[in-house]
């Protein structure tokens, strides 16, 4: 994953992509139809610079997991899962995204006008200028805040369509899960097929480098290291505790280090003083554009459990997403598939922005298990 941006003037372009840097090791622009679209390049699969031209122009934040296969449906010879996008777009248009597998955001430019889309999930992030004039958008809000401007988040079940010409802007609607309310099966079918969907939502994010996971202990982050450990792949463990004056251990650090020990895996354990606390807070709400108490309450931690992490390690897993599909919270109790439907509709403004953003700040990609597509379908 990485940053995309764009603007109608060069210069604004220029300054939105320092305000970028940190999502990525280089950056490119290029300028069609009197707009200009740039990419900060974090590179999982391939080494591929975009924006990348063909038809059209296309800067893209993605991470396709079937990329190979529509390769191979459809006879093409991209180099990548961004370059396969393109190729999608051009030869299906955007009807191309229902066989996406995988998380995304991006802009397509073409024929005087600018498309930008997410992921209905809203796994990837696009925020763009509220205001008529000097339309801009970027893959953080402060970014667009830093010049000026006041930023929307694109809702993930929009499609955002810019007139170039014109300056009008159109917005379409996507199509999101549902409740199927007639379906049954018995608990030991549903769980072996939780089983089989979780296995397979975890390999095929498993990088070909190194990995680390955010670990608490707790059931969501300790079924993907299971997972992991069944799939022979090796892993670091990552988690971190804020101690001051005579306050007891936090409990998750604890149960992190109860049951690492208990599973043999290797965890770093970081634990915070209040001086480091009052050091990166500031960073922090600057960095997600917020004050919440909550959202920072849950960055902090994060922060400070990959801020020392193996430079190698590229990608991040975590358990997000879980209490949406299993009914993780008591809330849920009463009202169950209606509640963790709601859930999931909200989580993108919720607790994917931050968890994105505190990722790259960290340099590194957050994958996210539970938010597989075919496991929600099914639960």
């Amino acid at each position: 994953m990485c940053s995309i941006h764009g603007a109608e003037n060069p210069e604004t372009l220029e300054k939105l992509v320092q305000h970028l840097k940190h999502r990525g090791s280089s950056q490119k622009a290029l300028e069609k139809e009197n707009f200009s679209l740039g990419h900060t390049l974090h590179s999982i699969v391939g080494e591929l610079e975009q924006p990348i031209k063909n038809e059209g122009l296309l800067s893209a934040n993605c991470e396709i997991y079937n990329w190979k296969e529509l390769n191979e449906k459809y006879g093409w010879k991209t180099e990548n899962d961004a370059e396969t996008l393109l190729r999608l777009l051009e030869e299906k248009g955007l009807d191309g995204l229902e066989e996406v597998d995988g998380i995304y955001a991006f802009a397509y430019l073409s024929d005087k006008e600018l498309i930008l889309v997410r992921d209905i999930l809203g796994v990837n992030p696009v925020w763009y200028t509220e205001k008529e004039e000097d339309f801009a958008f970027a893959s953080e809000k402060q970014a667009l805040e830093k010049e000026g401007f006041e930023a929307r988040e694109l809702h993930p079940r929009q499609i955002l369509r810019y007139n170039l010409e014109t300056g009008e802007r159109k917005f379409e609607q996507r199509e999101f899960f549902e409740i199927n309310e007639n379906e049954e099966m018995e608990l030991e079918e549903a769980a072996e097929e939780i089983k089989d969907k979780f296995l397979k939502a975890v390999k095929k994010r498993i990088p070909e480098g190194s990995l680390g996971l955010l670990f608490s202990g707790g059931v969501d982050s300790t079924l993907i290291a299971a997972t992991l450990q069944e799939l022979d792949k090796d892993f670091t463990a990552y988690t971190a505790g804020i101690q001051h004056g005579n306050v007891n251990a936090p409990r998750d650090s604890e149960w992190a280090e109860e049951v690492a020990e208990e599973m043999d895996i290797e965890l770093e354990s970081y634990e915070a003083s209040l001086e480091d606390v009052e050091e990166v807070l500031p960073q922090i709400v600057d960095w997600i554009s917020s004050t919440s108490v909550v959202k920072n309450g849950v960055a902090l931690p994060f922060h400070m459990a990959l801020k020392d992490s193996k430079e190698e390690e590229q990608v991040i897993m975590s358990g997000l997403g879980s209490e949406q599909l299993y009914a993780g919270y008591h809330r849920q109790q009463g009202y169950l598939n209606k509640e963790c439907l709601s859930g999931l509709r909200s989580i993108f403004e919720r607790d994917l922005y931050r968890d994105n953003v505190i990722s790259f700040r960290n340099g590194r990609e957050i994958r996210l298990p539970f938010l597989d597509h075919d496991l929600i379908e099914h639960a």
